[in-house]
């Protein structure tokens, strides 16, 4: 069961979000062979000045519109799985993919 936390600033419609997550989910299905049913989300509207992210770190422009999306996994996905998730990342999403020990996850933005 993957679970999926997405942290953005306010302000985005409950359209945006269910678009958001419906992205999310599509590409879970499609990269990490995630069951259609098993979708599990949880969105965190923060304070713009409560999400700081470099804006150019890494040679990666992010705006204002940033989010944040963490992807727990049960342990057993691939490296290959994961950046293929990573590859699926418009630019303004920037998340890491946990899966077993901290040497298995990664930072994706583009």
């Amino acid at each position: 069961m993957p679970l999926v936390r997405v942290t953005l600033r306010k302000g985005r419609s409950s359209e945006f979000l269910r678009d958001a997550g419906n992205a999310i989910h599509e590409a879970l299905v499609a990269q990490a062979n995630v069951p259609q049913d098993d979708r599990f989300q949880i969105f965190d509207e923060v304070e713009a000045d409560r999400l700081i992210a470099h804006p150019s770190y890494g040679g990666v422009e992010r705006s204002e519109n940033l989010m944040i999306i963490e992807i727990t996994l049960n342990a057993g996905r691939t490296v290959e799985i994961k950046k293929n998730l990573s590859r699926t990342s418009p630019r303004d999403w920037n998340g890491p993919s946990t899966c077993g020990p901290t040497t298995s996850w990664s930072i994706w933005s583009r």
